[in-house]
């Protein structure tokens, strides 16, 4: 592990929303790489992070779905807001996304190995259609990931400690470069400079 990764892991705070249920696995498996976890109030989205006083909630934002079913029912379902006709909880936040600025916006799929896996799902509790209900939502996540639509990224993940994993490495690499962007590629001496420093004055 490199410095830039432990220093990371050694101070950096998971948020996670309020609302947020059924993580209970994916908080033990933080606490396991020795991570702090927080509950926070989110406007949108699920997850995000602090480290070293900065709260990345307007720049960076996780959602995570349990399963495919409730994947499924975001995606299918209708919104009461006629005018918009936004299909679910997931495409406004998605919206939001856009509105607001949020620079990375990472959708984490639980229960499933890889985007081409989720083809071959199929909900037992949908109408006739439910046998296409995989191929429904690919398709749907194939086209708003893109660029010219809402611009995000979609990491699948069969449990809630791979879950775990691949969120740290997400936030990790988006710091690592907003760091590099700031400081320079020899950050890690710098941050530890200016943490010194502020102990001493608080001291």
């Amino acid at each position: 592990m490199t410095d830039e990764k432990k220093y990371f892991l050694q101070n950096v705070i998971v948020l996670y929303d309020t609302r947020e249920q059924k993580n209970f696995e994916l908080l033990k498996y933080l606490a396991h790489y020795g991570v702090k976890t927080e509950r926070r109030t989110f406007h949108t989205a699920d997850y995000s992070f602090e480290i070293d006083d900065v709260d990345y909630r307007d720049e960076w934002l996780g959602e995570r779905k349990g399963s495919l079913g409730e994947l499924y029912g975001n995606v299918t379902a209708r919104n009461k807001d006629v005018e918009t006709d936004l299909r679910n909880n997931l495409e406004e936040e998605l919206k939001r996304k856009c509105e607001t600025g949020i620079t990375e916006f990472v959708l984490f799929v639980e229960g499933v190995e890889n985007l081409r896996k989720i083809n071959e799902f199929v909900s037992e509790r949908a109408t006739e259609k439910g046998q296409y209900a995989g191929h429904y939502i690919y398709g749907t996540l194939m086209s708003w990931q893109s660029n010219n639509r809402y611009a995000f990224k979609i990491c699948c993940c069969k449990t809630q400690r791979e879950l775990a994993t691949e969120m740290l490495s997400y936030m990790f690499y988006y710091w690592r470069n907003e760091m590099k962007q700031c400081y320079g590629d020899n950050f890690l001496s710098k941050l530890r400079k200016a943490k010194k420093e502020k102990t001493d004055n608080e001291n």
